[in-house]
């Protein structure tokens, strides 16, 4: 892989390691889960890739997951809890300031 192909994906990630790992993390978890469950086909997809592309791989999956956490399973979580609190509607903390104390008073 060229250093120059890699400055530029920093780049387009905003030359932030910390978003770089934000997107990787779900491809990287999702490979070693595949290698657990099945490791001879995991093992023969990862030797078939070269490690540039396997990388890319993992991002790419990362990010799906991790836009499928953010846009899905956190409003499916707040929902819950706003209906578990009691509250029944969204945006409704309780009492005014509730929401930077955890015990309400």
């Amino acid at each position: 892989m060229n250093m120059g192909i890699a400055e530029d994906v920093l780049k387009r990630f905003g030359d932030s390691l910390s978003r770089l790992l934000r997107y990787s993390f779900g491809g990287f978890l999702a490979v070693v889960i595949a290698a657990k469950v099945n490791p001879v086909g995991a093992a023969e997809l990862l030797h078939a890739l070269t490690w540039e592309l396997a990388a890319v791989a993992c991002v790419v999956v990362g990010a799906g997951i991790y836009t499928a956490h953010r846009s899905v399973v956190i409003p499916v979580h707040h929902w819950i809890g706003c209906f578990h609190s009691g509250s029944g509607t969204i945006g409704s903390s309780g009492t005014k300031g509730s929401a930077l104390r955890p015990s309400g008073r």
